[in-house]
């Protein structure tokens, strides 16, 4: 059992994804296809990759968007699209 408070049953340290993320691409992106309070997103944003996350509750999902948007992640979806490459283009 873990003591100190959580957002989510399951919420990871941030200190431990930072490291994680420290094996993949510099720059590269993150999927969490189950993206509880944004942790995963948070360490992403913050070691340069680009993060997209899915969240079926409503809750989690409020609390997750506000800690992203906290980590300055506030894109609009013009500027998420320009960024973005497609799956069969080739590139």
């Amino acid at each position: 059992p873990v003591t100190r408070d959580k957002a989510h049953p399951t919420e990871k340290p941030l200190a431990l994804l930072l490291d994680l993320l420290k094996v993949g691409r510099p720059g590269g992106a993150v999927l969490d296809p189950f993206a509880g309070s944004g942790t995963t997103g948070a360490a992403a944003l913050r070691s340069g990759c680009s993060f997209l996350g899915c969240e079926m509750s409503a809750e989690y999902h409020a609390i997750a968007s506000e800690r992203l948007h906290s980590e300055g992640a506030a894109a609009t979806l013009a500027a998420v699209r320009a960024g973005q490459q497609g799956l069969f283009d080739g590139g």
